[in-house]
């Protein structure tokens, strides 16, 4: 309120200055016309010294009036100067107008005129409104001694004065009234103009105003933003962002009330707190668990989980100049906290004395230069080379935009640490700064440089060098930059920056992995990447309403069974426009957009709702694998929305399981790890995809628990060679999967196209398969789930069960029982997964090479010729039966020998689990000779 007052009186002030100052120059025309006259000779009085010297004495008046309220309207003067002067100013003018009345200079009506003219003047200036009033009755009662001494009175004269002086009254009031309201118009248009209209908190002008209010105080300087926040208003639109933005500032202010919370700019705050650190961070704990919260159906219909991220000083600033500094170095600690993940707050202390000397360097920043290069920032790129290309297409020249890129960047970051890394980007900014001296440069973002330059005839050879000093710069390490260029010519049509850069960038990326080039044009070829690439961006949102993306299926097969033991869920986008767009291409284009959440929970909510409505027919269904990205885990609370989608379908957690591809292991943060925890927590598998294609596989199974890997076929086939009958590749597979048993993970092949490699994976112990081999992905498997023959072709709840167990067993194994816990064995024999059934019969579930070979050497042409002789009533088969459910009953592992004429068996074997009507063996078998004693393996 007080405030407010101030706002009115000032402009009363201002407001009546104005009408002074015209009011004064009226009047200052008035004496110079009775000036005139007395030095004319024009009147009948005679010429005399004060005849001239009254008016001259006014005239200097009325100018000294005018001069003083332009410097007061120019804020030269200060108000109470102001006001005193113009009072002083009054009783001079009454003074002056008596003497001249006395002088004979003038009649007591002149006097009256002139002290009316002066009173109506003054009164405009003095405030409050009561003032004025009072001073306008006291100058009509001295107007009226004046007239009542001087004995001219008269029933004209008082009427007169009565009238003016209510007159004057009337004016002043009208005038201080209309005052009063254009005041309170200013004030709420000022309390607009420091407020943020979406959100109402103060804006960074109302910060400008309140600065003093911060110095010489202890307080804390708190730069927030929401993480990922571009994203969601790119992916959702506007008006889901301000929603965002506004339901974000409503919950912060609960937290942190009070009119020290500033929108600083986009989705950026700025807290100037008096509260201890310590309880900063306490309320930013239960700010956390209150954005995760918030239930407002627009911000919850993007699907996006409100988190922000932090950066904060405390201390005290000794001057505005120093509080500035403090909010840089803010926003330097929320950029560091950016850098480490999502959801994090980092501060630091501020000592005036430490940071005094580079408070000019951390300024940097908001002159347009990137701190770590002293490259212009992106906002100033755009600027000074939008400035470049209009000049180069004034004179007719050719531009360049060019983008260069250091590949793998993240490993030199990862073996050398970040402080070499932050060296390598300041030493490749001097490279390029060095070498395009006549072009505008700029630190893009962590290993992205771009650069603006009209075009040279050594253009090329320049854009080379920065590409070989790079490599040049890698202590020890290779290190490769790529660029792409795009070419601007004068009469293309004009087209954004951003466009330019983004088209820069694809030729960049064209050439990524191509080492016999450095550098590539950007043509029309990739004309149609970029529009493609705009398009699943901009239509993601209508392909998943529309239905334009469906769940479809591909069948994961039991290896030793061959039958349908689960499914993966795949995206497959059939586009009205553009036909079938590949997965391989638009799923990379929602990475790189940050848009991959929304397809990876809808294809999520996609398959439970088909396991519900399968379900619901009466009919089992089998576990089903959904892909995410490690994107899932920084963009939205992944375990969360798992969790709902399986409760809202009432469907089992262990028939959803999760993919992830390897590679993108190595960009991981903590988010992802913890994220994979809460999954298994939930009762979801977590399988690794495409295993082997990343360059830290082992170090990610160390810091990893995964349930599966998951190997394509392809990855390991030779070129020009048959895939699988190389035996390298044989063993590179092989090997996999024996490392993967050997830490007790499953292991499931994908891309499988021949039976030969379903016989090779199957020998190896890979329990689970798909590909070709078994048909494409399709939108539903309705047809097989209905088949009369359904138990015969799908397995069963008992039988996954069942065969997950027998998945367990190595055996690539040195010594596979000895891997169950049975103790020591000998190294390397023959070893079989056998099936006794309750009807006396035996079948061979998974044999090695070794056991092939034996049963071969023995005369016997194949399994299912060994199963035959096995089974043929006997004493052989009585004995093996009886010995095999002691082994059961017992529990644990047995050996015995059976004969069978001149063959001795000697036979270790254990128990490993059971269905209905079988149980299931691993048996190490050695076979000898009896004439001979010669060993057959």
């Amino acid at each position: 309120m007080e405030s407010h007052d101030r706002d009115v009186l000032t402009f009363f002030a201002r407001s009546n200055a104005s009408v002074g100052y015209y009011a004064g120059v009226m009047l200052t025309i008035a004496w110079l016309a009775v000036l005139g006259t007395r030095l004319l000779g024009l009147e009948a009085l005679t010429f005399s010294v004060a005849g001239v010297g009254v008016p001259l004495f006014m005239l200097a008046c009325n100018v000294f009036v005018v001069i003083l309220s332009r410097r007061y309207l120019n804020a030269h003067i200060s108000r109470r100067k102001f006001q005193a002067v113009l009072v002083v100013y009054m009783f001079a003018s009454v003074l002056a107008s008596g003497l001249a009345s006395l002088l004979d200079f003038v009649s007591g009506g002149q006097v009256v005129i002139f002290l009316l003219q002066v009173a109506f003047c003054t009164c405009l200036f003095v405030e409050p409104p009561i003032g004025a009033l009072l001073l306008t009755s006291v100058t009509f009662v001295t107007m009226s001694v004046a007239v009542c001494l001087l004995g001219e009175g008269t029933v004209e004269m008082y009427t007169v004065m009565v009238v003016s002086w209510l007159a004057i009254m009337a004016v002043s009031v009208g005038r201080y009234r209309q005052a009063f309201a254009a005041a309170h118009r200013e004030s709420e248009l000022r309390s607009l103009s420091t407020r943020d209209e979406l959100t109402g908190l103060p804006n960074r002008r109302a910060l400008r105003m309140n600065f003093s209010h911060y110095v010489n105080e202890p307080i804390i300087v708190v730069m927030a933003d929401l993480d990922d926040f571009k994203y969601v208003n790119d992916a959702c639109g506007h008006t889901a962002g301000d929603a965002i933005l506004e339901q974000f500032a409503h919950v912060i202010v609960e937290f942190f009330p009070g009119d020290d919370i500033y929108r600083y700019g986009g989705d950026e705050f700025l807290a100037l707190l008096a509260i201890s650190e310590e309880e900063l961070l306490e309320r930013s704990n239960d700010l956390r668990a209150a954005l995760l919260a918030v239930k407002e159906p627009k911000v919850r219909a993007t699907g996006y989980k409100m988190a922000h991220t932090a950066g904060y000083v405390c201390g005290v600033a000794r001057s505005e100049k120093e509080l500035r500094h403090m909010i840089t170095l803010a926003d330097e600690n929320l950029l560091r906290a950016k850098q480490r993940g999502k959801d994090i707050i980092l501060g630091s202390k501020f000592s005036p004395s430490e940071d005094e000397a580079s408070l000019g360097e951390s300024l940097l920043h908001d002159r347009g230069v990137d701190e770590l290069t002293g490259m212009p920032t992106r906002s100033s790129f755009r600027r000074q080379a939008r400035e470049l290309i209009d000049r180069a297409n004034e004179a007719e020249l050719v531009a360049y935009i060019v983008h260069f890129d250091i590949e793998d960047f993240k490993i030199y970051n990862s073996q050398k640490g970040y402080e070499s890394g932050d060296e390598l980007l300041k030493r490749v900014g001097s490279l390029v700064k060095s070498t395009f001296t006549d072009g505008v440069t700029s630190h893009l973002s962590d290993d992205h440089f771009v650069v603006a330059v009209i075009a040279t005839d050594d253009f090329e050879q320049r854009v080379a060098s920065v590409c070989e000093g790079v490599a040049k710069l890698g202590d020890g390490l290779v290190v490769v930059a790529k660029a792409g260029i795009y070419v601007c010519h004068p009469d293309d049509p004009r087209v954004g920056l951003s466009f330019m850069a983004d088209c820069a960038k694809v030729a960049c990326d064209s050439v990524k992995g191509r080492y016999d080039e450095l550098y590539r044009y950007f043509d029309e070829k990739m004309m149609a990447r970029v529009a493609r690439r705009y398009y699943v961006v901009n239509n993601l949102d209508k392909a998943l309403r529309e239905g334009y993306i469906r769940a479809s299926y591909q069948r994961v097969v039991r290896t030793v069974t061959g039958k349908v033991c689960g499914y993966e869920a795949l995206a497959k986008w059939d586009d009205p426009e553009h036909g079938i767009i590949p997965a391989s291409e638009f799923v990379p284009i929602l990475e790189d957009a940050r848009l991959i959440h929304k397809l990876d929970l809808f294809m999520l909510h996609a398959v439970c709702e088909d396991h519900k409505n399968v379900r619901a027919d009466g009919v089992e269904t089998l576990p089903t694998s959904v892909n995410l990205s490690r994107l899932d885990f920084d963009l939205c609370d992944l375990p969360s929305e798992v969790s709902g989608a399986i409760a809202s379908c009432g469907i089992p957690p262990e028939l959803i399981h999760f993919e992830i591809t390897e590679s993108s292991l190595a960009d991981s943060a903590g988010t992802l790890k913890s994220g994979v925890a809460s999954l298994r927590e939930l009762g979801h598998e977590v399988w690794v995809d495409d295993f082997g294609s990343g360059f830290s596989s082992l170090n990610m199974l160390k810091e990893y628990e995964f349930d599966a890997l998951k190997i394509d076929m392809e990855f390991f086939r030779v070129r020009g060679g048959d895939d699988v009958s190389d035996e390298r590749a044989r063993r590179i597979v092989a090997s996999t999967v024996n490392m993967a048993k050997r830490i007790g993970m499953g292991v499931i092949a994908e891309g499988v196209a021949s039976e030969e490699q379903r016989s090779f994976l199957s020998r190896i112990g890979c329990g689970k398969i798909q590909g070709e081999l078994y048909g494409l992905s399709r939108h539903d498997d309705a047809e097989l789930h209905h088949s009369e023959n359904r138990n015969e072709l799908i397995e069963s709840q008992a039988e996954r069960v069942y065969f997950d167990k027998i998945d367990e067993l190595n055996m690539l194994s040195a010594n596979p029982l000895a891997d169950l816990g049975h103790g020591p064995f000998l190294y390397g024999r023959p070893i079989a997964v056998v099936e006794f059934c309750d009807d006396d019969t035996m079948h061979y579930i998974q044999v090695n090479k070794r056991f092939m070979h034996m049963i071969q050497e023995g005369g016997t042409q194949g399994l299912a010729e060994s199963e035959a002789r096995f089974n043929t009533p006997g004493p052989f088969r009585d004995a093996a039966i009886h010995a095999f459910k002691q082994i059961e009953q017992a529990g644990t592992q047995m050996r015995y020998s059976l004969t069978r004429g001149d063959i001795t068996y000697c036979i270790d074997a254990a128990f490993v689990v059971r269905r209905e009507g079988a149980a299931a063996f691993l048996a190490e078998v050695q076979c000898f000779d009896s004439n001979d004693i010669t060993f057959v393996e």
